[in-house]
């Protein structure tokens, strides 16, 4: 729908639309795990900026589009293992959603800067922008950024150390999203739970969480998380002592992250086996105990 859209645009010589259609388009191609081709969409909509944002992008975003276009360039940027850019161009999205003073802007700009930092694995900032979206999303009734900015702190409190607060708070936000019956990043969402249930030792959970996020994959073909479900299942088989599994798993890891062009999932994945051929070499052979 959204390239007929863009097509229609074109045709029509009709800005606003041209704008809106390609910023839609490229965010489901993100979700579809086709990152080049939703970066082209995306950068062409900041190019084409100007004038009165289009009404349907106004309810989706508020007032200032650029904001939301920087968050999901950051990402882009991120995924394709470029740190700095993707860093800057977060905080850029934040610094203009505070000069527009519009509190669901800002409620989106930190929700996305925050899932930045978890991508990153960097929990105390991820915790900081999640708490702050947290309390705008909560003052002013925005449940899904709510549900969004609990399951985003959940991690964080979790991967810093305190795993029953972050499962306890990443749950709550899970089942508020649920309730609105929003699937959107569920696949990465459960991964995040899994990969905290790991830590918490509940295996059984973590593979539990692993599979229901494989569920929603093939539910919704939202294929963009793919690598990080394959690399934090091959971190839970570790636990369980099932090398050979683990193995596989980060192998597919990297294989999707490859094809996908996340540079950062396949870096992350390619340490893992790294990591696990070195502990390999490392044990006695039996017969020589």
């Amino acid at each position: 729908m959204a390239q007929e859209s863009v097509d229609s645009a074109l045709r029509e010589n009709a800005h606003a639309e041209q704008m809106a259609s390609q910023f839609l388009l490229g965010t489901s191609l993100f979700h579809m795990g086709q990152l080049n081709a939703s970066w082209e969409q995306i950068e062409q909509a900041v190019q084409a900026e100007g004038g009165p944002a289009h009404p349907a992008l106004a309810l989706l975003a508020g007032p200032d589009l650029g904001v939301f276009r920087c968050s999901y360039l950051s990402h882009l940027h991120c995924l394709f293992g470029n740190p700095s850019e993707a860093h800057a161009m977060s905080d850029e999205s934040i610094v203009r959603a505070r000069e527009v003073s519009h509190p669901f802007t800002l409620g989106i700009a930190l929700n996305y800067a925050a899932m930045l930092n978890v991508y990153r694995g960097e929990g105390s900032l991820a915790l900081t922008r999640a708490d702050e979206a947290s309390e705008i999303c909560w003052k002013y009734g925005f449940a899904y950024y709510q549900a969004m900015a609990d399951i985003l702190a959940g991690w964080a409190i979790g991967i810093e150390g305190d795993t029953a607060s972050g499962l306890a708070r990443l749950r709550h936000g899970l089942e508020a999203l649920k309730a609105l019956r929003a699937e959107l990043r569920l696949p990465f969402y459960h991964a995040l739970l899994a990969e905290i249930c790991g830590l918490a030792g509940r295996t059984g959970e973590a593979l539990a969480n692993i599979a229901t996020g494989f569920a929603f994959l093939n539910k919704n073909d939202e294929t963009w998380s793919v690598p990080e479900l394959h690399r934090i299942h091959g971190d839970v088989l570790l636990q369980c002592g099932d090398a050979t599994r683990a193995r596989a798993s980060f192998r597919r890891a990297v294989d999707l992250a490859r094809r996908s062009g996340a540079r950062l999932f396949e870096v992350r994945a390619e340490a893992r086996l790294n990591e696990l051929a070195t502990h390999e070499i490392g044990e006695p052979n039996p017969t020589e105990r």
